[in-house]
């Protein structure tokens, strides 16, 4: 709904609750990315911890995404 949405700028998405991610999941992040950047809006990922901050740092989602 938000990258439909007129006037955000911004999607964030908090992790705070998150232990695991997949392979589907970081392929959905970026599909939401790409989507984000063909509609001018920015995704940014925060709250990231433990297993899920290394997963994403390994994959060097910290270059493509901006994160809090």
């Amino acid at each position: 709904k938000a990258l439909a949405t007129a006037g955000v700028r911004e999607i964030e998405i908090n992790f705070a609750g998150v232990d695991y991610l997949d392979s589907s999941a970081l392929g959905m992040l970026l599909l939401l990315r790409e989507k984000g950047d063909a509609s001018g809006k920015q995704v940014i990922l925060a709250e990231l911890k433990g297993t899920v901050k290394q997963v994403l740092d390994i994959a060097n989602f910290g270059k493509i995404f901006t994160i809090k």
